[in-house]
């Protein structure tokens, strides 16, 4: 899921958001990277949440 090929990146985030991820992580089987990755993946962007309306508009 998380290797595509690209590099890996840093990313600053607070002790406190980092013992969250990495609990996750963990309680999953995974890595913070891993985790990081699914949780970027479930949400979605401006234009799929537009796509998405005017979907349903269309359907009603």
């Amino acid at each position: 899921m998380c290797d595509r090929g690209m590099a890996d990146a840093t990313i600053k985030v607070s002790p406190d958001t980092r013992d969250r991820l990495a609990a996750l992580a963990a309680a999953r089987g995974t890595t913070i990277g891993a985790q990081v990755a699914l949780l970027v993946e479930q949400q979605p962007t401006a234009e799929q949440i537009a796509e998405r309306v005017a979907e349903g508009r269309r359907l009603l």
